[in-house]
Parts: C-alpha cells; structure tokens; sequence
C-alpha cells in the first residue's frame, strides 16, 4: 500500500529524496543500457559509489545489493572489466540466447517476442510527459534502461516541483509516477529482475539486480 506524500510537510527533504532517487535511476539507466568498459567501472569503483548511496539504504533490498556491490567493489580490479563485459552480454544481448531479456515485451506478450503491444502502451506513455528516451531508435522503447530513465526524469521533475512549492506540480508528477509503476514497469520487472539474480555468473549484476528492486519498492511507497 502506498502513502501519499504531502509536499507541505518538509518540502527541502521531500526535494532531496526525490532528487536522490533520480540520480540513482540514472545510475541504472546507464548500467543496463552500456556495456561496461574501463572507464565506466574505475568511475564507479574509484569514487566509492556504493558506498556513499544516496536513498534508502536502510530498505532491506537495497542494503542486500549494496552489500553485495561493496564487497565486489573493494575486490575489482581492471582486469575483471573483460568478465563484466561477458556477463553483461550473456544476460542482456545473448549469444544464443538472452538469459535475462531486458524488454517489457517479452514477458508480457503472449508470444514473448520484442515490439509486442507493451512497446506502445509505454511509447505513447513518453509522448504524453513529451519525454525522448529512444531518439536513436537503438533499443525497443520497453527496455529497462528507458523506462529507468522515465522514473529518473519523473522523479527530478517532482524533485523541482517540491524544492519550488508548487504543489500541483508534484502531485501532478506523483500522479505519473504512480501511474507509471502501477501500469508499466511492475507488471514485468520482478521476472526481468529474478532472471538477472538467478542468471548472473559476477556478483555486480547480481546486486544490481537487488538495488534496483529495493530503489522501486521504496519509491513505490511514495507514489
């Protein structure tokens, strides 16, 4: 069950809190969208990202994958890029076969195949926020990196909203958020996310895998 949060009560927090779950959403835009290279991962590793989380590290899901991800992190070395690159390939890309298919379409159409009716139910979704995830066409606009990204720019927007008092504003954005989980990515995201868990061969994506479970659980709380 969710709460709905009343922008009047500490506007100055309710703007950070949302502003942190943007920027973590961001995060994992990236993260499911690139294939990690060198410079992606010493950024990460080098500036202590996981451990220095910016929300809800007490909510037991995401302190389950920020764990994991420190304990990976105070382990990595440049060399373990070419492992990620492997791992990021067989979950997402696949060789033979995607072991963790990274589009809505696949698990919610009846034939599991891409470009399925999920693909515009969230396309005209983003036309309604005039919201350009996809301007290169490079993946089907279901993927889980842009409809990441829809929750980081929905979550900015509240952020904004809450840091300039305009409470029709953030409701407004509320509103979309709670439509968005509620319609598009909750309906998929759980069997996406057990595939990563249970496919993954390097405990990054693992964690992955955990923290982005427990960033939209707690978000859902406040939609």
């Amino acid at each position: 069950m969710t709460q709905k949060t009343e922008i009047k009560k500490d506007p100055e927090s309710l703007a950070h809190m949302y502003m942190a779950f943007s920027v973590s959403f961001r995060f994992l835009c990236q993260v499911y969208l690139e294939v990690p290279d060198n410079k992606l991962m010493e950024k990460i590793f080098k500036n202590n990202l996981f451990f220095d989380w910016p929300v809800a590290e007490k909510q037991k899901t995401v302190s389950k994958g920020i764990k994991i991800l420190q304990n990976y992190s105070s382990q990595w070395q440049p060399e373990f890029t070419e492992e990620l690159k492997q791992d990021y390939t067989r979950l997402f890309i696949g060789l033979e076969k995607i072991l963790a298919p990274p589009y809505a379409s696949v698990y919610l159409s009846e034939d599991h195949l891409l470009y399925e009716k999920p693909v515009w139910d969230v396309r005209r979704f983003y036309e309604k926020l005039n919201l350009s995830v996809n301007p290169m066409n490079r993946e089907p606009d279901d993927h889980i990196g842009f409809e990441l990204y829809c929750l980081s720019f929905l979550c900015r927007n509240a952020a904004n909203a809450a840091e300039e008092y305009d409470t029709k504003k953030f409701d407004g954005y509320q509103t979309a958020l709670k439509e968005f989980l509620s319609d598009h990515l909750n309906t998929w995201l759980d069997s996406f996310l057990s595939l990563v868990k249970e496919k993954a061969q390097t405990s990054y994506y693992r964690g992955v895998a955990f923290l982005t479970s427990g960033l939209v659980e707690s978000l859902s709380i406040y939609s």
